[in-house]
């Protein structure tokens, strides 16, 4: 067992930060010994406090996240449909040899003219985001 896996394992913790704030708010705290002392209610309030403020904004960034997230993979599909109209590199054999790929079908000036038209939609697309 790794150190962090053992100090898990001692150490009990509420699933949730609502859990801890609601466990605050009740004023009381078991010591290592099961005495059950009174806290300073102040003290517990900020803590419940912070603990709430940090949890809204944990589900904040959860939903930021995944909008970017979103943004982020329109912004893949857009470049890899792009990419893949592109002609392969060339290619160099052994023999010095240059290999350049040219095609026959479809008409080359077509494909040109389907990049052309996916690069300049990008600020379009982009703003749609």
């Amino acid at each position: 067992m790794e150190y962090s896996e053992a100090l898990a394992a001692k150490v009990e913790r509420p699933s949730r930060p609502s859990e801890l704030a609601a466990a605050l708010r009740a004023y009381q705290q078991g010591d290592m010994d099961g005495v059950m002392v009174l806290v300073s209610r102040q003290a517990c309030d900020e803590g419940a406090d912070w603990l709430e403020r940090l949890e809204r904004e944990a589900e904040v960034r959860y939903y930021e996240r995944e909008q970017a997230r979103a943004r982020v993979d329109i912004a893949v599909k857009l470049l890899t449909g792009i990419h893949s109209l592109l002609y392969p590199a060339p290619i160099t054999t052994e023999d010095g040899r240059t290999m350049v790929f040219r095609p026959k079908d479809p008409d080359p000036h077509e494909v040109l003219q389907e990049l052309s038209d996916r690069i300049r939609a990008i600020p379009e697309e982009l703003e749609k985001l």
